[in-house]
């Protein structure tokens, strides 16, 4: 643990003395959705789980035992500089939703390890980077990679997501080394990966999860490329 966190402060040293450089991004080609039919066949969910599907997204909810999470993976895996976004109405707790980006089963590991109980499964099972919020009680919002252990990179206070019942728009972007996390286009975490914790993850699945019984939806999921316009318009 003291040489991964060394291993971080040199990271940090180094991007607080390299130069500046401005960078503008704007999502082109759209690589996946859903529809407006609310058909779930592109989605791969593990774990006790009841799903409603809707004409722009669909209600999510996690049940049977309190402990047993539920996990939804997109069926396509996407690599490159891409994000996501969505509509995210949380309903009920108590509990909280885990956005993931880049989820790759571990060797030996298959999806379903990120939904069986209890949560160590999925720690030590699927590599990813993922935001947690609407955490009930906690008042905070983490950043972390799970793989090998469940290493936190962000925290942040307040919970940005912490409202029953109201719409928030969340975007998760996968640029370069970055892992950014928005909502309702505030920037909240941003993390720049140098392989303290592994090699940086380049492709994976898009995934939400839910834990304590959460109930949730989403509605206008979307997948998009990211393009650097930077130089197009200096």
């Amino acid at each position: 643990a003291l040489i991964e966190a060394l291993g971080e402060i040199e990271k940090v040293s180094l991007l607080l003395s390299a130069p500046l450089e401005t960078t503008r991004v704007m999502e082109s080609d759209i690589l996946f959705t859903p529809g407006t039919s609310g058909n779930m066949d592109n989605w791969a969910p593990h774990g006790d789980f009841e799903l409603t599907p809707r004409p722009d997204g669909f209600r999510f909810t996690n049940t049977e035992r309190e402990w047993h999470d539920a996990m939804m993976w997109t069926q396509q895996t996407f690599d490159g500089n891409h994000s996501y976004r969505t509509g995210f109405t949380p309903h009920t707790g108590p509990g909280g939703v885990i956005f993931a980006i880049c989820g790759t089963p571990k060797p030996g590991k298959d999806l379903s390890f990120s939904a069986r109980e209890p949560m160590e499964p999925y720690n030590t099972g699927i590599d990813a980077y993922h935001v947690s919020v609407y955490r009930e009680g906690t008042g905070m919002t983490n950043l972390r990679r799970p793989g090998s252990g469940l290493k936190m990179l962000a925290t942040q206070n307040p919970d940005p997501c912490d409202a029953a019942e109201r719409t928030y728009e969340i975007r998760m972007l996968r640029f370069g080394r970055s892992r950014l996390f928005l909502v309702d286009d505030v920037l909240i975490h941003h993390y720049v990966d140098a392989g303290i914790y592994g090699p940086c993850l380049e492709e994976g699945h898009i995934g939400i999860r839910h834990w304590r019984n959460t109930e949730a939806s989403y509605t206008d999921f979307t997948v998009s490329r990211l393009e650097n316009t930077a130089a197009e318009n200096p």
